[in-house]
């Protein structure tokens, strides 16, 4: 197994849930960190954190939907270390509205940052990695970049396949060189996401099948970072629903429906 102790580490949104997690677990492997996301007194308390594990991180206030937040970000990174090795694009919030009463304004801000960000990102790395031929992008899409399973949200799918979309252009433009790149697909994993459908609605978004801790997925993205592979689903049982449904997407869509796009909010 490959060592990690040392790589230099950027990730989004690492105030809380699984950009938090990932974080702590990156610091058990000795890493040095650069952790951005819009809350400093997370981002400080992360940081402490992480220093009474022996390792070292700092912090930058992003707004990873603002391009200019994004390039200070990489500009603070290369210059406090020399070099990128490791980017994780964790950043992403969630909508819990059909994509009928979905505002266009509302489409735009969800792009902005959930897939905008990614790109943001990316783009300012590439020629990071390239030049110093080595580096590693991991993504952390969803499940839900895959296939739609709720009647609501529609608006958090579409970005989430867009990253996907994303991820598979970048792998196969990357694919005669050092760089890697990775999509982490979680299932419902149990963070603030799901505190945002109670500001948005009034009633709580109902968790739909199997789901997992933020440090369920940090220990993925810590063994794909130490093993890069092209995408992992955390839930392999479901590779075959995606695999039935590029053949019988109707049927699929009916099943789904039944068994659990029919449960509503509570």
């Amino acid at each position: 197994m490959g060592s990690l102790e040392g790589k230099i580490v950027i990730i989004t949104g690492a105030s809380s849930g699984i950009g938090l997690a990932a974080a702590i677990a990156f610091a058990k492997q000795k890493t040095k960190l650069m952790l951005a996301a819009r809350r400093e007194n997370k981002l400080i308390a992360a940081c402490e954190e992480i220093k009474k594990l022996g390792a070292e991180a700092e912090y930058m206030l992003v707004d990873v939907a603002k391009e200019s937040d994004v390039k200070k970000l990489i500009e603070k990174t290369l210059q406090r270390y020399n070099r990128i090795d490791i980017l994780v694009n964790n950043s992403g919030y969630g909508h819990f509205f059909p994509l009928a009463q979905t505002t266009s304004q509302q489409m735009h801000d969800i792009m902005e940052v959930n897939f905008f960000g990614t790109f943001y990102a990316s783009h300012e790395v590439l020629p990071i990695m390239i030049k110093q031929q080595s580096g590693h992008i991991i993504n952390i899409s969803s499940v839900a970049g895959k296939r739609v399973f709720r009647q609501t949200g529609g608006a958090y799918n579409i970005t989430k396949f867009a990253m996907q979309g994303f991820t598979e252009a970048l792998r196969m433009e990357l694919i005669n060189t050092p760089i890697r790149v990775t999509s982490i697909c979680p299932v419902t994993t149990v963070t603030e996401f799901f505190d945002l459908a109670k500001e948005q609605t009034g009633k709580s978004a109902k968790i739909l099948g199997p789901a997992q801790t933020a440090e369920h997925v940090a220990n993925a993205i810590i063994k794909v970072a130490i093993n890069p592979k092209a995408e992992v689903v955390l839930v392999g049982a479901l590779r075959i629903v995606f695999a039935l449904q590029a053949l019988f997407p109707g049927l699929i869509d009916k099943l789904i429906y039944r068994f659990v796009g029919s449960k509503k909010d509570e």
